[in-house]
């Protein structure tokens, strides 16, 4: 498989009253195309720090983000933004879905802000998405009307409207019981399997990892250590 995403010496420290608090400390890694990637650690450790800077939301201190060989904050911060847009999925821990919108709204608003003259797809393709993950029924219901689940569901259904290149996902089942995170992994690794999709997925719940199956990255001391 091909390289999608690389950092180079990734270093992200804040700044507080002058005192530097280093998070991470020469990050290295490499995302191939197509495969699941998990980043283990505890809270507090830096994963979504990383998942920050490798989706161009946040700026690092220091080092490279490279997305298919496009250095991402090379670029003026309105391609970083369309790129942004284009070729990667967010998925996060509360879902951060619009309470006034259905589930079918909510899966389109991405592609009506990238995709202008492309309506009628793009509405026709957030209902295959949300047919694909199970929730046909649920089109029209508001995130009120939904379980964690099934907002989760949504979430997701939300990364990949835009047909990205990578999606991220950060603590995607931290906020769901066992049962709801067993079936968003299982939806993960439907869609990992059928569409190549590629996921990198940032979790202090080692438990949902397939050992032996599965990428396991992690984080400790502001390094990443494959494992």
């Amino acid at each position: 498989m091909s390289e999608i995403l690389e950092a180079k010496n990734l270093c992200k420290s804040y700044f507080d009253e002058g005192r530097e608090l280093r998070v991470l400390q020469g990050v290295n890694l490499k995302i191939k195309r197509g495969e699941i990637a998990f980043m283990v650690g505890p809270s507090g450790v830096g994963k979504s720090t990383l998942l920050h800077l490798l989706g161009a939301l946040d700026r690092p201190t220091a080092g490279e983000v490279r997305l298919n060989g496009i250095d991402v904050y090379r670029l003026r911060e309105r391609e970083r933004a369309r790129l942004r847009s284009l070729k990667i999925g967010f998925v996060f821990q509360f879902y951060h879905l619009l309470p006034e919108f259905s589930a079918w709204e909510n899966v389109l608003i991405p592609a009506l802000i990238s995709n202008k003259g492309q309506r009628k797809r793009d509405k026709g393709r957030a209902l295959e998405l949300l047919e694909e993950i199970g929730l046909r029924d649920r089109v029209h219901h508001r995130p009120s009307q939904l379980s964690g689940g099934e907002s989760q569901r949504v979430a997701i259904a939300r990364a990949l409207i835009n047909e990205p290149e990578i999606v991220l996902a950060d603590e995607p089942t931290g906020n769901l019981d066992k049962g709801s995170s067993q079936v968003i992994m299982e939806l993960i690794r439907e869609l990992n399997e059928k569409r190549r999709q590629t996921f990198v997925i940032a979790t202090h719940q080692e438990g949902l990892v397939q050992r032996g199956k599965e990428r396991v990255i992690r984080l400790a001391n502001g390094e990443a250590i494959e494992e």
